[in-house]
């Protein structure tokens, strides 16, 4: 059985370190995932109800549009960006409705 996607694009992540360009994925029951491209393996973020996300200033993601993704007690806090505007905040809108489901 195949997954379905509410979206999925390219985005540049950060894990702390550099930002790298990976492909995400948002299913359409909540689950947010990341690989190198289309086809390669997928690894998922954890969200649960404790998840925080919130926008960041362009300042802190190198001029860019882009948010933080933050589970406490979890290794997984995410960065991710976008030059464009509309493309973070849809991502970051979509990922909170998903977070409040």
């Amino acid at each position: 059985m195949s997954m379905t996607f509410r979206k999925e694009s390219y985005m540049q992540l950060s894990f702390g370190q550099k930002w790298k360009k990976k492909y995400v994925m948002l299913s359409s029951d909540g689950q947010l995932m990341y690989a190198d491209g289309k086809r390669s393996k997928k690894t998922s973020v954890v969200l649960s109800e404790k998840t925080q996300i919130a926008q960041l200033p362009s300042s802190e993601v190198g001029g860019e549009h882009g948010f933080l993704i933050n589970t406490p007690g979890k290794s997984d806090r995410v960065a991710m960006r976008s030059k464009n505007k509309a493309e973070a905040m849809e991502w970051f809108k979509l990922i909170n409705r998903a977070l409040q489901n």
